[in-house]
């Protein structure tokens, strides 16, 4: 049996939390989550146990932060996005060119887990998707207006990146499709990109 969370005050999670959280979730790309123990964790990272539980007092509490951590970083794209010194076409590219590696790094078999394993953090994934196509929308909007892009329906481009993003957290259609995520968002952002794109 693992061992009883306790009710006791929980450290601050500081930089250096946040890197060997970085670690761990490395670790679980390769490893999965699944029949894992905070034992497993704690070598993984090179931690003891007792370090792990004076920052968290559960493996979902832990899987949550790591989480956050990994969002934080491809939240990042907003910034190229939203740079109006560049064209649009830069600006989508440098965007993406920045998640690109991020997505990289994430994981069949992790979203495998993360879905059956721990289904309240894999709904801040979804969330946090959502926001994503928010986002997305609103610099649609912005291309048309300057008429950089094709005059098309933005709720229904941005219902596409909500149905695409749904398609991405589900591990069976990445094993269907034999790719990777990172593949997967490559091709899908150049073909919806060359098709928003006037042509003169």
């Amino acid at each position: 049996m693992g061992r009883k969370a306790t009710t006791r005050e929980r450290k601050t999670p500081g930089p250096s939390v946040q890197r060997w959280l970085s670690d761990l979730f490395s670790y679980w790309q390769q490893h999965g989550m699944a029949h894992q123990t905070m034992d497993d964790w704690a070598v993984a990272v090179e931690k003891s146990k007792a370090t792990l539980y004076a920052y968290f007092k559960s493996k979902e509490e832990m899987v949550e932060a790591a989480l956050a951590v990994k969002l934080q970083n491809i939240q990042a794209f907003e910034g190229p996005l939203q740079d109006t010194s560049r064209s649009y076409v830069q600006r989508y590219s440098d965007a993406f060119e920045l998640i690109s590696p991020q997505l990289g790094e994430i994981s069949v078999l992790f979203l495998s887990d993360l879905r059956t394993e721990f289904p309240k953090q894999m709904a801040i994934v979804e969330t946090f998707l959502n926001y994503v196509g928010k986002v997305l929308g609103e610099f649609y909007q912005e291309g048309f207006q300057a008429g950089a892009f094709r005059e098309v329906s933005i709720p229904m481009l941005v219902q596409m990146d909500q149905l695409f993003f749904q398609q991405l957290t589900d591990p069976k259609f990445l094993q269907g499709a034999g790719i990777s995520l990172k593949e997967a968002v490559t091709y899908f952002i150049e073909l919806k990109f060359q098709g928003l794109l006037r042509h003169h």
